[in-house]
């Protein structure tokens, strides 16, 4: 993404670059997921709060893949990465950093 652009976007408060914004999406759509499989495959759902974590992982991993594919390809924005962190207490946080030059992904 051009530097210029990218200052536009976050000068009008882009919220795709809002960390708080982030956090919350990834959250509401984890959120989402287990509704939807309590409500169509309740016996699925009861067994994955037994053991939340790794499924939290996974999504929240696929998420983070998923958000920097789309800035990377969609956007163009080769300069920016955002990283999830799933603390102990279950809640996520989302960091924004800038790429190394020579990563591409």
């Amino acid at each position: 993404m051009r530097k210029d652009l990218k200052e536009k976007l976050l000068k009008h408060d882009y919220s795709l670059y809002n960390q708080e914004w982030i956090e919350q999406t990834a959250t509401d759509g984890f959120k989402r997921v287990m509704d939807n499989l309590h409500k169509n495959e309740p016996v699925f759902a009861a067994a994955m709060e037994k053991c939340l974590w790794p499924f939290e992982v996974m999504y929240y991993t696929a998420f983070e893949d998923a958000l920097n594919t789309f800035l990377l390809k969609c956007l163009g924005d080769d300069m920016s990465k955002v990283r999830l962190c799933l603390d102990d207490l279950h809640k996520i946080t989302a960091t924004l950093e800038r790429r190394k030059k020579h990563e591409k992904s």
